[in-house]
């Protein structure tokens, strides 16, 4: 882990100026998941927001909900959840915007994954299931088969 983090540190600025900004994404948010690992989680808040405010200066990219969705999580590990599920709701809205099915489950299942016990808890798997509901294929897909068994581990929530 902290090998990936030390290469990928000075990789991400030759990437953008090698003008690879469509792998960058993935790069900064492998390195965040890396820093978040390692307890540096102010670090890893420091290096999505970066990202976020650069991809934002070049207009809603395509990446941004997923950026979002990593952000909120940080957030929501950081104890901010305030600010996560306003992460969660703004990826969400641009995910529909761009008719990105898969963002918006990525998001749905991080939004019920982190929710707070209660009423935020059943809205965000409600949400989660009104979601997957929506794919007609690629019905093997890692992030279907999260989604799928972590409402299975969740026979209550599963029913409303």
């Amino acid at each position: 882990m902290d090998e990936g983090v030390e290469l990928l540190r000075p990789s991400l600025p030759r990437m953008l100026a090698d003008r690879l900004e469509l792998y960058s994404g993935a790069a900064v948010i492998a390195l965040v998941e890396g820093l978040a690992a390692q307890g540096k989680p102010a670090d890893a808040l420091v290096s999505i927001q970066a990202r976020v405010d650069a991809v934002a200066l070049q207009g809603d990219s395509w990446e941004m909900p997923e950026l979002l969705r990593v952000r909120g999580e940080l957030r929501a590990r950081c104890g901010d959840v305030s600010s996560a599920e306003r992460d969660f709701r703004a990826a969400t809205e641009l995910a529909e915007r761009q008719s990105a099915l898969s963002w918006r489950l990525r998001v749905a299942t991080s939004g019920a994954r982190l929710a707070v016990p209660g009423t935020s808890a059943t809205r965000a798997i409600f949400e989660l299931r009104q979601t997957l509901a929506r794919f007609t294929e690629g019905a093997d897909t890692a992030d279907l088969r999260v989604a799928r068994e972590f409402l299975e581990a969740r026979p209550q929530a599963a029913s409303h």
